[in-house]
């Protein structure tokens, strides 16, 4: 979740700013260029993508409801202040957002699908008070009346990724308006269980994806360190798979890791072997292909702790290459690329 403060360029007049007054302040790329590898997102696979789950939009996101509450309780939200649902969806924020700024407040919600602005509409607090409003039109044409305290990007991606969208909305907030934007980001490479789930939520919601050869567009994968880019590209390569007959899965899966890795910032790659219940591993300064075999473990609550240095000079099968753990095996007296610990601090990796 991130939080901008929306300044308004010149303010000092007491005057309203105009559409070209209030922009958002980003940063230049490294190269001055914009990145035009990227796509735009597709608007039309977006909403026939939104008219298909406006029924089940509201059971899809009841996982993350403990991040919408964190995201409106940032907002600072105040009695008689105006707030901007922007995508607002189905309305599952328009209820929370109506009793944070109460009767004197102002609550407007702006949403570009019709069936999910439709489910908007039965809210109870769009139909039983005069101050929730719903406006249909895409971020980017927003016509409003006034100037908004505060904004929610709930799940926004699209939006986001669309500078006059966001240019459109900042020039709409008053002086020192509050935006927070929540959404899904990538955990760490080896919390695989949760960039999985990460990435099947984002299949859902990114249309940005559809214009690549392996969701379904006639582009090829794009090249660049963006993590859309890296995605695309794995994901272009899985589905080019040739087959166990032509290749081996785990070194085609090293390819895959290899297409996508960040230079010096990629440490090591990992591949799950999960039916033979094998981890292969590699590592920046040992390229070579190492297996662990998790069968030849004792994993009862009795047995000692096994350690293994990943950045040792090892090949092929390592398991029996595993260690008692003892604070003086697991010591790194020295400085490493990886870490720069003191002089015999305990350094442990092991399963």
């Amino acid at each position: 979740m991130r939080r901008w403060s929306a300044r308004c360029e010149g303010a000092e007049s007491r005057q309203a700013p105009g559409p070209s007054q209030g922009r958002l302040v980003r940063p230049v790329p490294a190269t001055g260029r914009p990145n035009l590898l990227r796509p735009r997102p597709d608007r039309g696979a977006a909403l026939a993508q939104y008219e298909l789950r406006a029924a089940t939009y509201d059971f899809e996101l009841a996982l993350f409801e403990p991040l919408r509450d964190l995201a409106i309780g940032r907002l600072d939200l105040r009695a008689g202040e105006t707030v901007l649902d922007v995508g607002c969806g189905t309305g599952l924020s328009l209820d929370k957002l109506h009793r944070a700024v109460g009767p004197a407040g102002r609550v407007v919600g702006i949403e570009q699908s019709p069936a999910m602005l439709a489910r908007a509409r039965e809210r109870s607090c769009v139909a039983k008070s005069g101050n929730v409003e719903l406006i249909f039109s895409p971020a980017e044409e927003l016509e409003l009346e006034g100037r908004a305290d505060a904004a929610l990007f709930h799940f926004t991606h699209d939006v986001l990724r669309r500078p006059e969208a966001l240019d459109q909305v900042l020039a709409r907030m008053r002086p020192g308006g509050r935006v927070v934007a929540c959404g899904l980001q990538w955990a760490a490479p080896w919390a695989v269980p949760i960039n999985l789930f990460v990435w099947g939520a984002a299949l859902r919601s990114v249309s940005s994806l559809g214009a690549y050869t392996a969701f379904g567009g006639s582009a090829a994968p794009p090249r660049g360190p963006g993590s859309l880019a890296r995605f695309a590209r794995a994901a272009s390569m899985v589905k080019s798979f040739p087959g166990a007959g032509a290749t081996s899965i785990s070194s085609y899966a090293f390819d895959v890791l290899a297409s996508v890795a960040q230079g010096d910032h990629t440490r090591w790659s990992i591949v799950y072997d999960l039916t033979a219940r094998e981890v292969q591993f590699r590592t920046w300064n040992h390229p070579e292909i190492r297996k662990v075999r998790f069968s030849a473990f004792d994993t009862s609550c009795a047995s000692p702790v096994k350690v293994l240095d990943v950045t040792a000079a090892l090949a092929g099968d390592v398991t029996g290459r595993f260690a008692d753990y003892t604070r003086h095996a697991t010591a790194v007296p020295d400085p490493t690329p990886l870490a720069r610990p003191s002089d015999n601090q305990p350094f442990r990796a092991g399963p």
